[in-house]
């Protein structure tokens, strides 16, 4: 499945869910942060973070649905051995689906914690600074994920919370050789409930 069918997915989840109270509820977020890969990704390892994600469950479900979509990138500069002054740029791409069990009898206090699989396509370009020649390769994935957090619901639906999330046993193989992708994420939660 590619990332473009993933969010079409999303978005169809999405309409569905917020259509129709009487079948269940949840709660969307943008979320924004930083993300830190293994330090296999020198010197693009520290990446801004952007996405959307879902919660949505029914009453009777001990544990939620998550389905999201997120964006990471990252520029940085170098020294190699071989090709001298390089820079290097980084993209991840990815969709995911997972459970969550989220505490709702906490109040306006509702922690979660979860986790799922992610289909992830990673690319990466380099570009020598002396020649101002490069190349790109790039790479889809399947890795499992790790996800907590804490958010707040304020009035009858306004969602405020943290969260962090672990990528793990992500190998891209990019330029011919193994490359972790792994990563750990803390980011911040925006969004509404119904």
């Amino acid at each position: 499945m590619s990332i473009g069918r993933g969010v079409i997915l999303l978005a169809g989840v999405l309409t569905c869910a917020t259509a129709s109270d009487a079948f269940c509820g949840g709660d969307v977020f943008f979320l924004f942060g930083k993300r830190t890969l293994d330090s296999d990704a020198k010197p693009v390892e520290d990446q801004d973070v952007y996405g959307i994600t879902a919660i949505f469950m029914k009453d009777s479900w001990p544990i939620s649905l998550r389905l999201g979509a997120e964006l990471s990138n990252s520029k940085g500069t170098g020294i190699d051995t071989i090709i001298g002054d390089f820079e290097a740029k980084g993209d991840l791409m990815e969709a995911y689906i997972g459970v969550d069990k989220v505490w709702e009898n906490l109040g306006h206090t509702r922690p979660y914690f979860g986790g799922g699989a992610s289909i992830l396509a990673a690319q990466f370009e380099i570009k020598e600074l002396t020649t101002d020649l490069g190349t790109d390769d790039d790479d889809t994935i399947f890795a499992p994920y790790l996800n907590a957090g804490v958010f707040w619901r304020f009035g009858k639906g306004f969602n405020v919370g943290v969260g962090v999330r672990y990528l793990f046993f992500a190998e891209a193989v990019l330029f011919d050789q193994g490359l972790d992708v792994n990563y750990l994420q803390y980011n911040g939660l925006i969004g509404w409930g119904w």
